[in-house]
C-alpha cells in the first residue's frame, strides 16, 4: 500500500508520523515531480468492515470517564468503540435493518436507542450491564425517537404520541404522562425535534411546538 499526505494551505510543513526503521518512506519537495528516500518507513492502520451503512451514532459519556466510547449501528448490529481508539466491539444485534436512522439518547449511564422505523422496542446499555429492552413501564407501542430532555427520557412513537418517564429513571412510565403532537391520528406527523434555550421544541411537517418548564403540571 502506498498513501501520501500534503500539508494544507498555509500549513506549518511539520507532520506527527510514527516511523520503524526501513527505507521505504519518501519525501518531496516539489508537489510530486521528484522523490527522495525519507528517514524511515512510516505507520498505518488499516481496518476492514463488512458491507453495510453506519445508520447512527453517538458519543457515550458515563460517569466513569476512562469508558468514553463511540457507539454506532451498522445494518442490524450496535457496536461500541472506545475513545481512546481500538478495535469496534459488538453489543447487540437484531435493529429492524430497514435502513432507516437510530436514535440515540443518554441517561445518567445508561446509552439507548430505537430505529426510527418503530420496529423494536428501545433498548439500553451501560458498562455494568448488556444491552437489553428498556424495562419496566417503558411504552409497549414502538418508538421512533429518543431524547433526554429535563433529565426525563422523551420517547416519540408513529401515532403523534410522546410519552416522558420520571425524572432520572427511563424505565419508569406514569400513566399520565404523555401528550400529542399535534394531536391523535392527526395526518401532520412529527418529524423530529432538538432543545434550544432550555426549551423542547418538537417539528412537525407544518408546525412546530415548543415544552415549557421542568413540571408536568
Amino acid at each position: 500500500y502506498w498513501f501520501e499526505v500534503y500539508v494544507q494551505d498555509n500549513g506549518l510543513k511539520n507532520y506527527l508520523l510514527n516511523q520503524t526503521s526501513g527505507t521505504h518512506g519518501y519525501t518531496s519537495t516539489d508537489g510530486g515531480s521528484s522523490w527522495g528516500s525519507a528517514s524511515g518507513d512510516f505507520r498505518y492502520k488499516t481496518y476492514i468492515s463488512t458491507a453495510g451503512t453506519v445508520r447512527g451514532f453517538t458519543t457515550r459519556y458515563p460517569s466513569n470517564a476512562a469508558n468514553n466510547a463511540i457507539i454506532f449501528a451498522q445494518n442490524d448490529k450496535i457496536y461500541t468503540v472506545p475513545k481512546s481508539g481500538g478495535t469496534p466491539t459488538q453489543i447487540d444485534s437484531g435493529l429492524d435493518n430497514t435502513g432507516v436512522a437510530v436514535r440515540f439518547a443518554q441517561l445518567g449511564d445508561s446509552t439507548m436507542w430505537c430505529a426510527a422505523s418503530g420496529g423494536n422496542h428501545g433498548r439500553s446499555y451501560s458498562d455494568t450491564a448488556p444491552a437489553a429492552d428498556i424495562g419496566g413501564s417503558f411504552p409497549t407501542i414502538a418508538p421512533t425517537n429518543l431524547m433526554v430532555w429535563q433529565n426525563r427520557l422523551f420517547v416519540m412513537s408513529a401515532n403523534n404520541r410522546v410519552d416522558f418517564s420520571d425524572v432520572n429513571n427511563p424505565s419508569s412510565f406514569t400513566s399520565v404522562n404523555f401528550f400529542y403532537v399535534p394531536a391523535p391520528l392527526s395526518a401532520d406527523h412529527m418529524t423530529g425535534w432538538l432543545e434550544f434555550q432550555d426549551h423542547l421544541v418538537i417539528f412537525t411537517h407544518k408546525t412546530k411546538t415548543i415544552v415549557l418548564g421542568s413540571d408536568i403540571s
